[in-house]
């Protein structure tokens, strides 16, 4: 994937640079009708008001950004250094100044009493439109469960939940892959690699969690990685709401690497643009094209310049016309 044709099929800098092109959202839309395709799911599907939505009610829910987070530990545990906002810093600090369970906890803590969204008033919430999609197996890195409870509400079908258990800790009663159950678009999975609440020992929060979480995978790949999530990956995969800059998106991609580049599919990468980064949108989407040619080499990732919210729009409308015709 060169950064000129990907720039050049994005339309980086026009007043459409957020578009994928025709022939790209086509295939998309048969894989996903196919059951070749798998969502990614990252903190950017929970973070924004979608459309439709009352950004004061969207306040509400109280969604925790990581960087919120950060500075509330930074400020609880007089975190001496610069980076107050970097959350995978600031929580290993915090964990050589108490232990490792402690910023777990902390974490956890925020999502305690998180509210879901009204999803049926909400058509183009990306939780609402990933359920309303015929997907089998659905991944995120958040630590949320409203994947689980779109799918519940909007499918009524079997939905189940696993955690990963990429650590020795993860209590035994917490929910786990089912090599029994048949998993399909009637009864999908969703697979949290970096926990889910409320088990706070699932949490990856620290920089020592992520290494030991890609370590831990890596060397035990067919133990501690579901069959079912294996055989997902092999498909399309469609990255929803994560940056350049976000560790869970970084460590995943990484952990995904042969898998991106073996098929010969396009995979779809929305609103994956370096978030701190100054600069116009064609500045930004030259940037990220160029970082993507030097660290991920071959995989054939086309980039979406929208946010979340915006795509899964897009999404859900374009779904609608496929079904019709």
């Amino acid at each position: 994937m060169s950064a000129e044709s990907v720039a050049q099929s994005q339309g980086a800098g026009s007043s459409k640079s957020r578009e994928l092109d025709d022939k790209t959202w086509e295939r998309l839309l048969k894989r996903i009708r196919d059951d070749k395709c798998t969502p990614v799911i990252g903190s950017g599907a929970c973070t924004s008001a979608p459309s439709g939505a009352d950004p004061e009610e969207w306040a509400k829910l109280k969604y925790p950004s990581k960087e919120q987070i950060a500075l509330k530990f930074a400020a609880e545990y007089a975190y001496p250094l610069e980076d107050h906002g970097k959350l995978e810093r600031v929580a290993k600090y915090v964990a050589a100044t108490g232990d490792i369970m402690t910023p777990k906890e902390g974490f956890a803590e925020h999502y305690k009493d998180l509210r879901t969204p009204n999803f049926s008033a909400l058509p183009n919430e990306p939780h609402r439109v990933l359920a309303e999609l015929p997907f089998a197996v659905y991944l995120t890195s958040n630590f949320d469960d409203w994947m689980y409870r779109a799918l519940k509400e909007f499918r009524l079908k079997d939905a189940r939940l696993a955690i990963c258990r990429w650590n020795r800790h993860i209590p035994e009663k917490a929910p786990r892959f089912d090599s029994e159950f048949p998993y399909s678009p009637a009864n999908p999975l969703v697979y949290h690699f970096h926990g889910c609440t409320p088990w706070a020992e699932s949490a990856v929060v620290t920089e020592d969690d992520y290494f030991e979480f890609l370590i831990n995978i890596s060397r035990d790949w067919q133990k501690l990685l579901a069959h079912r999530v294996d055989r997902a990956l092999g498909g399309a995969l469609l990255f929803l709401g994560y940056t350049l800059a976000d560790w869970d998106f970084l460590v995943l991609f990484r952990l995904f690497a042969n898998k991106l580049r073996e098929g010969g599919n396009t995979h779809i990468a929305v609103q994956l643009e370096p978030s701190d980064t100054p600069g116009d949108q064609a500045e930004k989407a030259a940037k990220a094209v160029k970082y993507l040619d030097s660290y991920f080499g071959s995989a054939q990732v086309k980039i979406y310049w929208g946010t979340c919210q915006e795509f899964c729009e897009d999404l859900r409308v374009r779904w609608e016309a496929f079904c019709r015709g």
